[in-house]
């Protein structure tokens, strides 16, 4: 059985998801947690309501830190002793637990127990344990006394992403950043930590929707030259960023000048239909290399159009496009390439 971890709350958006592709039997394990008895590849598991994967994971139980570690490790001894490579060890837990802040220490505390073992008995095996590994142990633990442990490669998508993500439990860390104009820079910072090209300097950027310009003082920051598009006025804490031109127009009627742009950023608050067919616009006329975008939803009766957004990215020729119901995302989804 494959594990996945989605966001609390979107559970069954999750498994409707799997069930509209017919990719398996799925069933609810814990809040934020679903099990999934696949029958699709590995690579077909890579769900827009899933941030994160456990692959062919067992269920482990025990009432201490100890029991759970052998519970983990005992499967995982034979393979690890005849693999001469790398792996990772990650623990962790879902989000929001009721009482997370102790059962995360219990996670780290499995995670060390392991390592612990190990040093013991298998030195040379702990002597391989790095980070970003291609081979990668995990431990979830949903209660105090019950989780589930993996040992699988990460696969390497078409588009250069990785999955399981890179993150553990899917949850990419965003540092703080006091001079953003607005919170909405963290999914931006999010989307990029996920994506396997990145905004560089001199990166040409069109932020459309820009204002108050969170997602604008993220690509300044990483030294690109932005055009910003909205009506609105900009943050006065950017506004006189010589890399920076604003133009005060609506942005679902901007055309670039001398296409195509390195990026087109956008999370414009509009109807998902509305958003798909402005960016459809840019993918099918070239005019972007790559893109971050929400599709922003008002209950969950439309989460089909999202299979509709990636077919048709693909057609257009955004082979490693992605779509994901990332961390600091509200109602909405990311589609990033």
């Amino acid at each position: 059985m494959h594990v996945l971890l989605t966001a609390p709350g979107f559970e069954a958006a999750l498994i409707e998801e799997i069930d509209r592709q017919d990719a398996g039997d799925a069933k609810l394990l814990a809040n934020g947690v679903v099990g999934l008895e696949a029958r699709c590849p590995p690579e077909a598991t890579d769900f827009v309501f899933a941030r994160h994967i456990l692959f062919d994971a067992a269920e482990i139980r025990g009432e201490s830190v100890s029991a759970l570690a052998d519970g983990a490790l005992f499967p995982w001894v034979p393979i690890l002793d005849a693999d001469e490579e790398p792996w990772e060890l990650l623990a962790f837990i879902p989000d929001e637990h009721l009482e997370a802040h102790v059962l995360e220490r219990r996670a780290e505390l499995v995670g060390e127990k392991i390592a612990e073992a190990l040093k013991k008995r298998r030195k040379r095996v702990l002597r391989r344990k790095v980070e970003s590994a291609r081979k990668l142990a995990q431990v979830l633990l949903v209660d105090r006394d019950r989780g589930f442990a993996s040992l699988a490669d990460r696969l390497t998508l078409p588009g250069g992403g990785v999955w399981p993500s890179a993150f553990p439990a899917g949850r990419a860390e965003i540092a703080d950043d006091w001079d953003a104009p607005s919170s909405a820079y963290r999914k931006l910072e999010e989307a990029l930590a996920w994506l396997p090209v990145k905004v560089r300097p001199k990166d040409r950027v069109v932020d459309l929707g820009a204002a108050p310009g969170g997602w604008t003082h993220v690509a300044l920051r990483l030294g690109a030259e932005v055009q910003a598009i909205d009506k609105a006025e900009l943050d006065s804490k950017i506004a006189a960023n010589p890399r920076l031109i604003r133009v005060a127009k609506d942005a679902f009627n901007f055309e670039p000048e001398d296409p195509p742009v390195d990026w087109l950023l956008t999370d414009v608050i509009a109807e998902p239909e509305k958003l798909l067919s402005l960016l459809l616009r840019w993918t099918k006329n070239n005019w972007c290399k790559h893109f971050v975008a929400h599709l922003k939803f008002k209950g969950d009766a439309n989460y089909g159009l999202i299979d509709e957004a990636l077919r048709e990215l693909r057609a257009a020729g955004y082979k490693g496009v992605r779509a994901k119901k990332l961390l600091h995302d509200k109602n909405e989804v990311t589609l990033m390439a």
